[in-house]
């Protein structure tokens, strides 16, 4: 990947601005360049927003014609997916009403148009729910009925409490444009609530009742119900929290946040409304902090007031220093991203018994690996395939594993000093290494 013209694509999008500007210097780089980020702009979910602003400021002579080709079949390929997406979504919201649950549809196409304007430029392959607790055991028979089955819990990849489903398994070449087709299974999580209290030992008092407060909206002939407006944007901010625990957050994730941002910069009784909503909720205003800073970072979104993340506390202080220090790098990292986020990750984590297992777990994790990859028939073939697939993804964990582990050993003490000399560290075993742990206890995948 070529880390600059990563930049100068994140930069195109800027939600602030004039985008023809911004396009110019997508023309200064090599089609070897292109090449080599191709499949980090494929992964981050800003291909086809790319091809978005391209089209729309009429600047297409600023890309390669062969990139221009691409992204225009993936397009094609995104719609037709979309438009399969949207049959089964609607048919999941029936069986769910006719079944009596109660529910609220979280990412996906509640984002419609506040977070994304058009959704046949999103990578989606999920649809998530928010399931209240008493109807959790009524929405699992009805995505049984509709042919999905369970899935186990993969060690570090599934929050906690999440249930997970899945249609037919993924089987495909493993070329970048096969993640926009049709042909890809989905996926559907039921979450009990918007955090779960245990997740990576990190408690967090998201706001209750959100299911109490949820709206109907109609969109492509569709009605279904959403969180409302101050809900869903503690859920996207800790959804990318989430995945900035787990090393690796797509852009476009946010760029969602930054578009809402942007469009409700002078909302200023939106934004007294959500300091009141999530007033006391620790550490919840951290976490939303550090959506909007590096909203603003990668895509210019103006920061409302009160959610800067300045010098007055600790946490604030570091995750301030982590964003100067890492942020852009870290967000531009390829999948499956940089495991310097675990600094973040240690900010939050109070209890040092719990930090000592999540440090030597998320670093160097010794338990099987995740089962990514099916035989779709039972031929000698698929077999293979399945078990190549499968070997690749071992192999790549590990190269990430200890990849990640040489990167925080070279960076941990700088980072530490840099945390002492701005008065971020009252302790000075902060970021220790942990001694030798009492037992060895289950590990976690990153």
């Amino acid at each position: 990947m070529n880390r600059d013209l990563a930049l100068a694509i994140v930069r195109s999008l800027a939600v602030t601005g004039s985008s023809g500007d911004r396009l110019g210097p997508l023309k200064t780089f090599s089609d070897q360049e292109w090449r080599r980020t191709f499949a980090w702009l494929d992964d981050s979910g800003l291909a086809l927003e790319l091809l978005a602003v391209v089209d729309r400021t009429g600047a297409a002579n600023d890309l390669p014609a062969w990139v221009a080709e691409k992204l225009r079949e993936r397009l094609a390929d995104n719609r037709q997916r979309l438009a399969h997406m949207k049959a089964e979504f609607d048919s999941l919201n029936r069986a769910f009403e006719q079944a009596g649950v109660d529910f609220a549809v979280l990412k996906g196409f509640s984002l419609v148009p506040a977070y994304t304007p058009d959704p046949s430029l999103r990578s989606q392959y999920d649809y998530d729910y928010l399931v209240h607790p008493r109807s959790l055991a009524i929405a699992k028979r009805v995505l049984e009925s509709a042919g999905l089955h369970a899935k186990p819990q993969s060690p570090g990849l599934d929050p906690q409490g999440v249930a997970l489903f899945v249609g037919e398994p993924l089987e495909c070449s493993g070329s970048g444009q096969d993640w926009y087709s049709p042909r890809i299974s989905r996926r559907v999580e039921l979450h009990r609530s918007l955090w779960e209290h245990d997740r990576d030992a990190i408690r967090v008092e998201a706001p209750r009742g959100a299911l109490e407060r949820k709206r109907y909206v109609c969109w492509g002939g569709l009605r279904f119900p959403v969180l409302a407006d101050d809900d869903a944007l503690v859920f996207q901010c800790l959804h990318a929290f989430h995945h900035i625990l787990d090393y690796w957050c797509r852009p476009s994730c946010l760029l969602e946040i930054a578009r809402y941002l942007a469009a409700r910069a002078s909302d200023h009784d939106f934004w007294d409304g959500f300091r009141s909503h999530i007033n006391g909720a620790r550490p919840l205003r951290e976490i939303t902090g550090l959506g909007f800073r590096l909203a603003s970072e990668l895509f210019g979104a103006p920061i409302p007031a009160g959610f800067v993340l300045d010098r007055a506390s600790r946490l604030r202080r570091a995750l301030d220093l982590w964003v100067v220090r890492y942020g852009i790098d870290w967000c531009l990292a390829p999948f499956p991203g940089s495991k310097l986020s675990i600094f973040v990750h240690r900010e939050f984590v109070e209890d040092p018994v719990a930090w000592a297992r999540i440090w030597r777990s998320r670093l160097l994790p010794f338990h099987r690996p995740a089962r990514v990859a099916e035989a779709r028939q039972s031929n000698l073939k698929s077999n293979w395939k399945a078990q190549w697939q499968q070997w690749r993804f071992v192999k790549g964990r590990i190269r990430h594993h200890l990849a990640g582990l040489a990167t925080c050993a070279w960076h941990l003490g700088g980072w530490r000093r840099t945390l002492r000399l701005t008065g971020s560290d009252p302790a000075e075993a902060s970021l220790r290494i942990p001694e030798k742990p009492r037992s060895r206890q289950g590990m976690r995948e990153a």
